[in-house]
């Protein structure tokens, strides 16, 4: 699924940026609201969050 990709590519980024906790935490969130209702991109966000514990 293409925007599962783009979602754990663009957290990737922010973890090769080394951004803070914060802006970090700030991602999460607001993944979670915009895919708030779709199971499968929840799974994926409480995923990349799981491997890296924010």
């Amino acid at each position: 699924m293409k925007q599962a990709t783009d979602l754990i590519a663009a957290f990737d980024d922010c973890l090769r940026r080394n951004v803070s906790k914060e802006r970090l935490q700030a991602f999460v969130d607001r993944a979670r609201r915009y895919w708030n209702g779709n199971a499968e991109m929840l799974a994926v966000v409480e995923g990349l969050v799981e491997g890296v514990r924010v």
